[in-house]
């Protein structure tokens, strides 16, 4: 598995682009894209490096998402690329991870499927799909 993004839920994705990019060196990849099977607005922010951000807002009251700006918003989840989702998937089930969220295509990586985990360490881990099933193309 390899670190694809950090997800950070924001109240406005305007504002924390604008924080981000002036404060940390990050820039926008596009434009913000609202995903209805998440019911999110996210936008996809990379550095210098290549390192890269996922801002998170939540656009309805039944959003996986609004449960955590309730609380404040911040850090959210780490997300991993990985070439096999079912099996990724089984390996976090093996050392006692939780499904949250079954695997669905995500409109921020073209299509490909994201599944969401939460960890016996308390933590939620997001997997994201290098290429979308039968199609040989990455990000």
């Amino acid at each position: 598995m390899i670190i694809d993004h950090i997800g950070i839920v924001v109240e406005s994705i305007e504002e924390a682009s604008v924080y981000y990019a002036r404060h940390f060196g990050y820039a926008a990849e596009g434009a913000p894209v609202t995903d209805p099977l998440q019911e999110a607005e996210v936008l996809l922010m990379r550095d210098e490096k290549g390192q890269a951000i996922e801002l998170i807002r939540p656009t309805s009251p039944t959003s996986p998402i609004s449960r955590a700006m309730k609380k404040g918003g911040g850090l959210n989840h780490v997300c991993y690329r990985v070439k096999d989702l079912a099996a990724a998937s089984a390996h976090l089930e093996q050392l006692g991870a939780v499904s949250v969220r079954s695997a669905r295509p995500a409109v921020l990586f073209g299509g490909r499927r994201v599944a969401f985990y939460f960890t016996r360490a308390n933590e939620i881990v997001e997997l994201v799909e290098e290429q979308s099933p039968g199609t040989g193309g990455g990000k």
